[in-house]
């Protein structure tokens, strides 16, 4: 049956470094080679990949056929190689994976199994393979399809079962010829696959699929990230064609073919579309350089798109779990959901108080009334977030909370609204039976005919051959491993194993590691636990900054406590590594050792966990793995004044507190139709604590001993992304220093003209390097009149206490300076990258033209003049940039701690 089976068509196009690898994993088939019709098509390659596919035709010559055309993408040279197929089944592998060694006879075995030939096209199940690490996992979004084993489905049945890849689908050939299927070549960069998996599907009689989860693809995850799947975001087709030809395309011709769209074609839009919103709801997004004609365009395309799509096939979606939100944005922007179809959800556990209670709308908002036990019930609070994307308001989510513990009547409009769950149903069991049922496996039909003398003799049978199977799957598992490792790291049958052999003993260290770590960590936990261990740690509030660095909101806010609140049981948390330890243990700290024994106890029994930074290691410092979940109520000091949108960072992180400083800033996450959830209730007003040591040294210093020119720039996405993938210390100065930015900031730096002002006005210049520089430092020239700034020997509020002004790009830092009436300029010479997304910027409420406490420049030239013409005034800047200053704070003064400690007792 092998011969005359398989056509493997291939696209190829700039993979020298991948073909080798993938041409070497057919040849290494179980399934008989010679019988594989393998067919590549070069997509006018211009590395040496074409070169290696003909020496391989060379070696398997009629097995392996080649043709070359101009370039026009992965879809017409696939549909150049559809034409040249001359076998059964036609499969579309990408010459940058690999297949496991039994994939093509597993198929085959399908095929043997399908009796009466139910499917026409047939999947197979997608290893991830990380380029990177080697490491193969199977965590596909579509993967749960093949959870359940080598079967059939019914599309129109069980329509979450959908194939979007080209890489791992065989279709037959003779219905790709009867109706002379091809792919739609004007669909790039992504979805041509899709759309013409799903065109193929509406010319059967029934869209039955044949599930192959015994066949493994493995799909490389480039380490360069230069897949197509994985640049796509780059290319402004996939924001035009790939809707106008693909999705629509799609729809327009099931809905001419079949008189309707079904629903498993639905989903598969649903599916990729998913991605769209997804990506432009991340802090960096990929989508964030888009013009605002291309967002309407994409808006427009998409809401044609969403007219084929029905509201039921939305609100069912399970084919990927998706976010409440992610449903709720679809059904309001495109379905009318909300005012139209009104529903509310109990977002607190029922029986509780306060209720919480949220529904959804776009437009004008709703009256609201609520009742509580036929009484009127006024709301004790209310939230209203913006959800946005491309630009555009796609629905508002309200939140109202009522002071009761019983379950509210909702009236919207005067209209009554049901309580529904957010919750959608997931996977259930398939049913393997029916006319979609496969024969028996070889093995499993040996296994039936066998029986045996006695029930006695029967069990130790069952017992032994359980044992064997047990024994045949190990073998076979580590079989398929050595494969794998052959195929990713290129070495022979014994270095395989002797991989295989040393990760397998690595994990079984690693499990004999995790049975003596357990068996401490209880007798961790008893001992932070015990009586003597809680009753030091009663009510604790800990403190910190980072894991391994102190001088920040944290540090300033512990030495208030530290002085003023004796009662109040503190300690700071800390890295004893850290170079502010010793520091900090002789001025009389209480430090407790980040990672240790100690701070288990002391996370154990913490009231408040406060610190500067949100990343997840501070915010909760216990590993919750290992010892559980502290009851401390997270404080968020923050870093600095927010004047970006940092919503998409902020909103996933459960903060019982959140410190701002200046009115508009609170209001931008307090107030309502912000894209923040946090209400007045987290979001208090009360000023960094680190404000008041700031001011109190910055009175202390003479107007003639302010003469530090602070200079601090952001740091840019970009440059780190190239400079990670740098191999050396020499690489990464040539790319920083070849870039806009090193080009900017050192060219102004190493201006001559600097180093007159700063020798004539006995000015200090010191250069605050971003972290991302540290590295850096001793391998770039800097000119002598600048003074680097360390960390490790002085404070940054020292420099600014005694600035005599400050120069910044994108910094919040502009905003410590103000506090303290340091004349500020913003070097701002790529504004207009930074504003459209390459940065990991996001526009918020502030506004440096009209905001910003100082002018935006955009040459070195003007910055130059500007410190000149600063120096000539005694660093006394405008009046206007000061009246800014002295109008965003709501405090100026030194009772910032003092505040902050009042709001969390408050809690």
């Amino acid at each position: 049956m092998t011969k005359g089976l398989f056509s493997v068509v291939v696209a190829l196009y700039g993979v020298e470094n991948y073909v080798d690898t993938f041409l070497t994993s057919l040849e290494r088939q179980t399934f008989p080679f010679e019988d594989l019709d393998i067919i590549v098509v070069d997509d006018a390659s211009i590395d040496g990949s074409y070169d290696k596919v003909k020496k391989w035709s060379e070696k398997y010559p009629g097995i392996i056929r080649h043709t070359t055309k101009s370039n026009g993408g992965p879809a017409s040279a696939r549909n150049i190689g559809i034409g040249m197929a001359k076998n059964q089944w036609i499969t579309f592998s990408d010459p940058d994976d690999a297949l496991q060694e039994k994939y093509f006879e597993n198929v085959e075995n399908f095929i043997k199994r399908d009796t009466g030939e139910m499917a026409s096209i047939l999947t197979t199940r997608v290893m991830i393979w990380q380029e990177k690490t080697g490491k193969i996992s199977d965590n596909h979004p579509l993967a749960r399809k093949y959870f359940f084993g080598d079967r059939l489905v019914d599309l129109d049945q069980d329509p979450h079962n959908i194939q979007l890849g080209g890489a791992t689908i065989f279709m037959r050939r003779s219905i790709i010829d009867k109706h002379q299927l091809r792919f739609d070549e004007r669909i790039r960069p992504t979805f041509e696959d899709g759309e013409f998996i799903g065109r193929f599907m509406s010319y059967l009689e029934r869209p039955v699929v044949g599930l192959v989860s015994s066949a493994r693809y493995l799909y490389r995850k480039r380490g360069d990230g230069s897949s197509l799947v994985q640049s796509g975001w780059g290319h402004p087709e996939r924001y035009d064609e790939v809707l106008r030809y693909g999705y629509l395309g799609l729809f327009k011709g099931l809905q001419e073919r079949l008189g309707h769209v079904p629903v498993w074609a639905q989903n598969m839009v649903l599916y990729d579309i998913q991605w769209y919103l997804s990506e432009d709801k991340k802090m960096n997004s990929s989508t964030a350089w888009l013009s605002n004609d291309q967002r309407a365009l994409l808006l427009k395309l998409l809401q044609e798109t969403f007219s084929y799509i029905e509201r039921d096939t939305i609100d069912r979606y399970n084919v990927t779990p998706w976010s409440w939100i992610t449903r709720e944005a679809i059904l309001a922007y495109y379905k009318g959901q909300g005012l139209k179809v009104q529903r509310a959800y109990l977002w607190s556990k029922e029986g509780t108080s306060p209720t919480r209670i949220v529904y959804t709308y776009r437009g004008v908002a709703p009256t609201e009334l609520f009742m509580v036990n036929g009484t009127i019930t006024a709301p004790s609070q209310t939230k209203s977030v913006i959800h946005a994307y491309y630009g555009e308001n796609f629905m508002v989510e309200r939140s109202v909370w009522l002071t009761t513990s019983d379950r509210p009547t909702v009236l919207l409009n005067n209209e009554f609204v049901r309580f529904e769950s957010p919750k959608r149903p997931g996977w259930g069991r398939p049913v393997l039976s029916g006319d979609l049922a496969l024969t028996p496996a070889e093995a499993a039909k040996l296994a039936t005919a066998q029986t045996a003398p006695s029930s006695t003799l029967n069990k130790r049978v069952a017992t032994v051959s359980n044992k064997l199977r047990h024994a045949d799957v190990i073998r076979a598992k580590l079989a398929n491993r050595v494969a794998i490792d052959r195929l990713v790291h290129g070495g022979n049958a014994a270095q395989a194993t002797l991989n295989v052999g040393k990760r397998v003993v690595v994990r079984k260290v690693a499990q004999v590691q995790s049975k003596v770590q357990k068996h401490a960590d209880k007798a961790t936990l008893a001992w932070a636990n015990s009586a003597a261990m809680r009753a030091k740690y009663e009510n604790a509030w800990v403190v910190m900054d980072r894991v391994d660095k102190a001088d920040d909101n944290g540090e300033h806010l512990y030495r208030y406590l530290m002085k003023n609140r004796p009662d109040i049981n503190a300690w700071f948390l800390l890295q004893r590594s850290s170079q502010d330890w010793t520091r900090l243990a002789n001025e009389g700290f209480r430090l407790v050792e980040y990672g240790s024994r100690e701070a288990v106890a002391l996370s154990l029994a913490a009231q408040f966990q406060i610190s500067s930074d949100a990343t997840h290691g501070v915010q909760y410092p216990l590993d919750e793995k290992r010892f559980g979940s502290s009851p401390a109520k997270i404080i968020f000091l923050q870093h600095g004044v927010i004047k970006d949108d940092l919503s998409r960072w902020l909103n996933g992180k459960n903060l019982a507190m959140f410190v701002t400083s200046t009115k508009p800033e609170y209001e931008s996450i307090a107030g309502d139709y912000s894209p923040y959830k946090f209400t007045s209730k987290e979001t208090k007003l009360t000023g960094l604590p680190r404000f008041d040591a700031l001011l109190e040294k910055r009175g202390t210093r003479d107007r003639i001993d302010r003469n530090v020119v602070v200079i601090m720039p952001t740091w840019r996405q970009a440059l780190r992304d190239d400079m990670n993938e740098a191999g050396s210390l020499e690489q990464k100065k040539s790319i920083f220093q070849e870039s806009q930015f090193g080009e900017n900031w050192m060219g102004l730096l190493n201006d001559p003209r600097l180093k007159v002002i700063a020798e004539s006005n006995n000015l200090d210049l010191v250069f605050i390097p971003h972290p991302a520089m540290s590295d850096l430092i001793n391998v770039i020239d800097f000119p002598e009149h600048i003074r680097v700034f360390d960390s490790s020997q002085r404070s940054l509020q020292d420099e600014l206490a005694k600035s005599a002004m400050t120069i910044t790009d994108y910094s919040s830092i502009a905003f410590d300076a103000a506090f303290v009436g340091s004349p500020v300029l913003y070097f701002q010479f790529d504004s207009e990258a930074i504003f459209s997304g390459s940065h990991s910027y996001r526009k918020g409420y502030f506004n440096y033209e009209t905001a910003g406490f100082g002018p935006t420049l955009k040459s070195i030239d003007e910055v130059v003049k500007n410190i000149d013409s600063l120096s000539d005034s005694g660093f006394i800047g405008a009046e206007i940039y000061q009246e800014r200053a002295k109008n965003a704070f709501a405090f100026i003064d030194s009772n910032n701690c003092e505040r902050v400690v009042q709001s969390i007792q408050d809690l």
